[in-house]
């Protein structure tokens, strides 16, 4: 079948080319993805992505959905954008944490002086351990606020519009996660 693109041409489209639906059906490419792109940021979100990285994320999940559009089951089309999300967001987090590994093999390079002592080193493990486990514990509501906040540096209203709450739930959610894990810490650096 020619190309009608290129003006009488007979340049056939491969078969390893994308292929997409025609424009005018409702489930074309563009459509798709002006409908769900939006989606996407929130869910890779969700998924503990960064604000630095939603944009990478949501553009290699756009990529994955130009090749595979296609061939989606009509109706799943939300849980196989989720999936591809998951994934990618899985990707970004063992990226990341191959990156740590990296810089803290650098960090052995580090002079004899300036190193932690064993026993200094033991009690970090241990106030280290204290904190993993105060944070497992913590209700998963608090733990999905204290995390994106501390850890991801989002501000509370960032976080309020990322989960669709209320502000002020944000907030109080916050608050009662620090007084939890203060209290936690506390009594495990006086058993120390």
């Amino acid at each position: 079948m020619p190309n009608e693109d290129f003006a009488g041409t007979d340049t056939a489209v491969s078969d390893s080319a994308p292929s997409l639906p025609s424009d005018p059906q409702p489930d074309s490419f563009n459509t798709f993805i002006r409908k769900q792109y939006g989606f996407i940021r929130r869910v890779a979100s969700r998924f503990g992505v960064g604000v630095p990285d939603v944009d990478d994320v949501a553009q290699r999940v756009t990529l994955t959905i130009w090749h595979k559009l296609p061939r989606v089951r009509r109706g799943a089309e939300r849980a196989f954008v989720r999936a591809l999300v998951r994934s990618e967001a899985s990707h970004l987090r063992r990226t990341h944490l191959r990156r740590r590994e990296v810089a803290l093999v650098l960090d052995e390079e580090v002079p004899a002086t300036e190193r932690v002592r064993p026993d200094e080193r033991f009690q970090l493990f241990e106030v280290l351990d204290a904190s993993k486990t105060a944070l497992e514990s913590l209700r998963e509501e608090l733990r999905v606020v204290f995390y994106l906040f501390a850890s991801r540096g989002y501000s509370c209203l960032e976080i309020a519009r990322v989960l669709e709450l209320p502000l002020g739930t944000v907030k109080s959610r916050l608050r009662e996660a620090r007084s939890q894990l203060a209290d936690s810490l506390a009594r495990t650096v006086d058993s120390i």
